[in-house]
């Protein structure tokens, strides 16, 4: 598809969402806090809270609004569950609350009015592993920025540097682990991040990022956040309790080299061989049910796509792919 029907695309579908009713931001927490979805999962295991695990990741904005139901509405909470609510209310008040007036998680640089909201905090962690066979770990440092503007937009970004002492991640291995593309070595850097536009009854965004589709307790069985982060055109509509869409249009990296668009040049470090890989897409949708309390059911399809421009009825969320 020519870059300038595309975005003139989104600009008419952000046009439109403009122009519909309610008041939200929303940007995605990534599927990699597993914590906060575990706690989710257990409240809605005992029916204090509703949630669709079938689709992952839930944005901040839908994440607060359970915490506050769970804080304001239910009284059964044991006091493990009680602190663990405590606990992550410090972070997604911000969502909640105005300004600082309350006990907040620490924040490297936060600040919210009327308009504008910005959050801001570094990264840096450290996994280790030891055996009879010897060690290995894996460290990783950067940042992570999230902002609201108005009522609407949203913005986040994430940026990691990555480094192994040994490769961890390869496509043959059966093992849970997220996927990378090493620069050097054992080197490697994750940018995720997007721009959404929500309201009242759904969120449209062009992210880069991971998505778990499928109901699990260890690996979702439709799409899942090994694969390294993609492009995306994300689209999630509510627009009635009892039933939820959920639409997106990827660029995947083939790593297969077109050798009829590759070409040798030649710059001020030499002469290099510039490696064009073949085009690779995907469009899927996922609709939702809910019959009855308690009960949910899923029906949807998908397809990957290559060697061509994107194709426009792949473009539409709502039709069968073939």
């Amino acid at each position: 598809m020519n870059p300038k029907i595309l975005k003139y695309t989104l600009f008419l579908t952000l046009a439109l969402a403009h122009t519909l009713a309610g008041s939200s931001q929303a940007v995605y927490h990534h599927v990699s806090s597993r914590s906060i979805y575990e706690f989710l999962d257990e409240m809605a295991g005992e029916r204090y809270i509703e949630v669709n695990a079938a689709v992952k990741p839930y944005t901040r904005k839908f994440i607060a609004g359970k915490l506050a139901f769970l804080r304001d509405s239910v009284a059964t909470l044991n006091q493990r569950q009680q602190r663990d609510l405590e606990f992550y209310l410090r972070d997604y008040n911000k969502e909640l609350l105005p300004g600082k007036a309350y006990k907040k998680r620490y924040d490297l640089f936060y600040y919210k009015d009327s308009l504008f909201t910005f959050s801001l905090n570094p990264i840096l962690g450290l996994q280790y592993w030891s055996n009879a066979n010897g060690s290995n770990y894996h460290r990783w440092n950067g940042a992570e920025v999230f902002a609201y503007v108005g009522e609407h937009l949203g913005i986040y970004a994430s940026l990691r540097d990555n480094h192994e002492k040994t490769v961890l991640s390869n496509p043959a291995w059966l093992d849970p682990r997220a996927g990378a593309v090493y620069k050097s070595g054992q080197d490697y850097s994750e940018m995720r991040g997007g721009l959404t536009w929500d309201w009242k009854w759904g969120t449209i965004g062009l992210v880069k990022d991971h998505a778990e589709w499928g109901t699990n307790y260890h690996y979702p069985s439709i799409l899942s956040a090994r694969a390294p982060a993609l492009t995306q055109i994300r689209l999630s509509l509510r627009p009635v309790r009892w039933f939820e869409f959920s639409y997106m249009h990827g660029w995947l990296v083939s790593g297969v080299i077109d050798s009829s668009r590759s070409y040798w040049f030649t710059n001020t470090y030499g002469t290099s061989y510039r490696k064009v890989f073949r085009r690779k897409h995907i469009s899927s949708n996922l609709f939702t049910f809910r019959p009855l309390k308690g009960l949910q059911t899923s029906i949807g399809n998908s397809i990957v796509y290559s060697d061509t421009e994107v194709q426009p009825g792949y473009l539409i969320p709502f039709f069968l792919y073939k």
